[in-house]
């Protein structure tokens, strides 16, 4: 809670710098700022009070402590990664702020107990996307991804909203934990349209993490949105909504009624079916790790549809979403470093190996560890996953998300060919920044120690 409250307040006081024209310190500023918020979130870690704030709108419980500091450690490792791209160009402190604020917003979803702050908290985080996504002015690609986000993103916050006006009308509460008391006791005096709320909350909940039938916008907003937009969406997002929707149908609504449950299956089923098999075809690098990210998100939900009551379903989540999100802000941030916006071919990796052998070696880290090879982060984070689906007996799941990681695995090494096995089109020396190699070192150092430690990460982040 006080990490949350002190970068709102940053926030504000970075408004204030703008206002005063003090714009070249907003970075260093910011910077400093995210790593005093996470040393607040683990000196909060220690505290083993529970404690509801405003009214029992806000609680940051051991869960949202541990999410929070999950978000807070992948905008950290974005800032350094994207800060060149910004630094003392026009607009620089409007896109910081705006990222600020948005993750003040995910922040949020991983600590809401009423529907009022679930649903502030998601457009906190939505609305400043929807302008970052547009952020590149002068391109046509950038207006048309800020658009589609804008009017597909209103739209199924409508359909969530409606979903959360159909569950108070039959419960007569806001606070999910007393809705969820009541449905438990009075399971007879429930009405149907409270099950049609539920309903429409969980096709909401899809389309923020980009599952089937609703990932269709994903592509065409990562392929035209900037880069660092891009790869903000990917992990901050992603990490918040998981969050959200694990605290929404595993802890408040855990007792899945059979319709809500074979939406969530075969959403996930075909999501890792559609989106291995379109990704495998693509030759749009930014295209191919929308379709990329849209199965790291089924599975993601394979972790709420197993639903096991105890810790290590949490646990999974917290590990699969910080493993993903360093590996794609690795990812991203060479993608941004040696590609400008008009580049969006695979062939741009051709020869990086021969241009610059550690930022070619970040390159091959990351995607060893997004294809879940032994020895990185990924790895082990499908393997929880995988060991979860085996306990609980889905074993055609099981197996439909290992031919899913074998399909990834191509796709992966498409790009790992290119680097090490293709002559460069330009074969000048790749120099990099401090701040890019800051960024580049942070990732790789996690996969790695999350992939040779990963008992270690677990018994830190025991929730």
């Amino acid at each position: 809670m006080v990490a949350f409250l002190f970068l709102c307040g940053v926030g504000l006081l970075l408004m204030l710098l703008e206002a005063l024209k003090w714009r070249k310190i907003v970075p260093f500023f910011l910077t400093g700022s995210v790593l005093m918020a996470y040393v607040l979130s683990v000196l909060e870690w220690k505290d083993k009070f529970n404690i509801g704030f405003f009214e029992n709108m806000i609680g940051f419980d051991k869960p949202a402590i541990a999410f929070s500091s999950v978000i807070i450690i992948s905008f950290f490792i974005w800032l350094f990664a994207f800060m060149d791209t910004y630094k003392n160009k026009e607009g620089m402190s409007e896109i910081f702020i705006l990222a600020l604020f948005s993750v003040c917003g995910a922040l949020m979803l991983t600590s809401f107990r009423h529907m009022a702050s679930f649903f502030i908290g998601l457009e906190i985080m939505s609305i400043p996307l929807y302008v970052l996504a547009a952020s590149a002015k002068n391109k046509v690609e950038s207006n048309e991804a800020g658009f589609k986000y804008l009017i597909m993103g209103s739209f199924f916050s409508a359909v969530i909203l409606f979903g959360l006006a159909l569950m108070y009308g039959a419960t007569g509460s806001f606070e999910f934990v007393q809705i969820k008391t009541q449905v438990k006791m009075f399971p007879e005096k429930i009405p149907a349209f409270f099950h049609a709320g539920l309903i429409l909350l969980l096709i909401g909940m899809l389309f923020k993490a980009s599952l089937f039938p609703f990932h269709f916008w994903a592509p065409d907003v990562y392929e035209g949105a900037p880069t660092p937009v891009t790869a903000f969406m990917s992990t901050i997002v992603k990490t918040s909504v998981m969050a959200a929707a694990f605290r929404l149908f595993s802890f408040s609504f855990n007792m899945f009624h059979e319709n809500l449950e074979q939406i969530l299956l075969w959403s996930i089923v075909l999501t890792l079916l559609v989106s291995n098999i379109t990704a495998a075809v693509q030759t749009n690098v930014k295209r191919l790790m929308a379709y990329s990210s849209i199965s790291h998100s089924a599975f993601l939900f394979m972790i709420i549809y197993v639903n096991i009551k105890n810790n290590i379903s949490i646990n999974t989540l917290m590990f699969y979403t910080l493993a993903y999100s360093v590996a794609s802000l690795g990812f991203f941030a060479v993608l941004n470093y040696i590609a400008g916006y008009e580049e969006k071919s695979l062939d741009v990796f051709k020869g990086l190996a021969y241009r610059n052998k550690f930022v070619a070696f970040t390159v091959l880290i990351c995607l060893l560890s997004m294809a879940g090879i032994p020895l990185t982060a990924g790895f082990f984070a499908k393997y929880y996953v995988l060991t979860l689906l085996g306990v609980s007996g889905n074993w055609t799941l099981l197996v439909l998300a290992v031919i899913a990681s074998l399909i990834g695995v191509y796709y992966y090494l498409r790009i790992i060919i290119l680097m090490y096995f293709k002559e460069p089109a330009n074969s000048d020396y790749l120099e990099v920044s401090d701040n890019f190699k800051t960024a580049l070192f942070i990732s790789s150092l996690l996969i790695i120690l999350f992939g040779i430690a990963p008992a270690v990460i677990f018994e830190i982040f025991k929730v």
